[in-house]
């Protein structure tokens, strides 16, 4: 089991360089399904299935940094619930969002299954 953000994403697409998930410098590639294939292949390996399942994390971080806001500042969500800069409203509607966008294979996080390629 490989758990990644993915490249192709809707998120990606949207947010570009402020994409929270790109995480740089932790994340020096960013894979998505087809790389993986690939990269499973050449290591033995076969995909087997794969289930997207990302959440409002993508547009909450995404929205923050394209406002100038740190992950782990006293404005941001995640530090101080009493003093954020998104209603309850918005959350729900990220979080419907994320459930949409992962069911057309479209969100910003997936789960790889791997199987080890029998020898013959």
């Amino acid at each position: 089991l490989i758990r990644i953000p993915v490249s192709n994403s809707f998120s990606w697409k949207k947010y570009g360089t402020n994409w929270v998930a790109l995480d740089p410098p932790r994340h020096i590639f960013l894979h998505n399904e087809n790389t993986i294939k690939i990269l499973a292949k050449s290591s033995g390996f076969e995909l087997t299935n794969v289930m997207y399942d990302s959440m409002e994390y993508q547009f909450v971080g995404s929205e923050q940094y394209q406002k100038d806001i740190p992950m782990f500042s006293n404005e941001s969500y995640y530090r101080n619930k009493r003093n954020f800069i998104f209603t309850e409203e918005q959350i729900n509607k990220y979080k419907e969002e994320a459930k949409r966008l992962n069911r057309i294979a479209e969100g910003d996080a997936a789960c790889f299954y791997l199987t080890k390629i029998k020898d013959i």
